[in-house]
């Protein structure tokens, strides 16, 4: 074994089993250290963005784009976004192209629901769980899959309060339609707090004396493996995300393998982001510039097929027009308001 992967199995090792020094809190990250992990992802992704974008021009968010021209679009995305993870996407094995490995660590240990959606190595959380730091305009995400065993439970929850999560979002059931998409780590542990605000309160069982950890919790039952969404639906869960968010706000965001539905609902809150911002520079509101296509790109090159299919990709289309519609009425209503 290199000595690469016997300090990472020995750091693997050291987080899962903490009974070694039972008695004590778990010691979560530094501010400092989880600040300085997610500016080396975004270094090195904003090396990966320079050498992709490089002589590559991006489609602009128009009204007008066709269910069709948008989903072929997306066909090419797909095909060019394997040309970039593999150095030949006909290949069998497949070979990954250096910038994109995906952590070797989560496949040695079988951290991983597939090993294609496994984090890329470059910006993997930590190699105990398959969770990406993910980065855009000054937003922090943890993009990462549902636990697919219990013993997976534990890291999930240890991921959560190492580095000082402040919201939860669950986009899967534990079952759908009899087929199994996460442990329910949820069941038994969600309570409301004095503003109506779910929140989901567990302990670390190897503390000794252990005190609740404690995060605002969003979960969405409704919305299937492999497919689009009412944008109405996505954009009020946005939007309640967004009542109690503050910039630089670490979220962690899951669905089943933490990519299709993950990668969805990030790609929207920035859009919402990017018009808001828009707006408070003084753009008119009739003069929003928006590219989905390049928005996806930024985020498919920090984790494997972030918004995974067609309908996921025109549920964003259809989400920046749903939201510049009600931005839109409000204006009207102020200028003509109800009598």
């Amino acid at each position: 074994m290199t000595k690469k992967y016997f300090a990472g199995a020995l750091l693997l090792a050291l987080f899962m089993f903490p009974a070694a020094m039972s008695g004590y809190p778990m010691p979560a990250l530094s501010q400092k250290t989880i600040e300085e992990k997610f500016e080396t992802a975004q270094k090195e992704f904003s090396k990966r963005w320079k050498h992709f974008a490089k002589g590559r021009k991006f489609s602009v968010f128009p009204r007008s784009t066709s269910d069709e021209n948008i989903m072929s679009e997306f066909d090419d995305l797909q095909a060019i976004r394997h040309t970039v993870y593999y150095e030949n996407p006909h290949q069998h094995p497949l070979r990954s192209t250096q910038d994109f490995e995906r952590s070797q660590e989560l496949l040695m240990f079988g951290f991983y629901k597939a090993p294609n959606l496994a984090a890329f190595h470059y910006n993997m959380s930590h190699p105990s769980y398959n969770s990406s730091n993910v980065s855009l305009n000054g937003h922090h995400f943890l993009a990462l899959e549902g636990p697919q065993k219990p013993e997976h439970v534990p890291h999930f929850k240890r991921l959560l309060v190492n580095y000082g999560v402040k919201k939860i979002l669950r986009l899967t059931k534990d079952v759908e339609s009899g087929v199994f998409k996460s442990e329910n780590y949820w069941k038994g542990h969600l309570a409301e707090d004095p503003q109506g605000q779910q929140v989901l309160t567990y302990e670390l069982p190897e503390e000794t004396k252990p005190e609740p950890y404690t995060f605002p919790y969003y979960g969405l039952d409704t919305w299937a493996d492999n497919t689009g969404i009412d944008p109405s639906i996505l954009l009020d869960l946005i939007e309640r995300v967004r009542k109690e968010y503050k910039p630089g706000d670490l979220t962690a965001v899951h669905c089943s393998a933490g990519v299709g539905r993950t990668g969805t609902f990030i790609a929207g809150f920035l859009i919402l982001e990017d018009i808001d911002s828009q707006l408070k520079r003084g753009v008119p509101l009739d003069q929003i510039q928006l590219s989905i296509e390049e928005l996806v790109y930024k985020l498919t090159l920090q984790r494997a097929y972030l918004v995974g299919n067609k309908a996921q990709y025109l549920t964003l289309y259809k989400l920046a027009g749903e939201y510049l519609d009600r931005l839109q009425r409000k204006e009207r209503e102020k200028i003509h308001p109800a009598s």
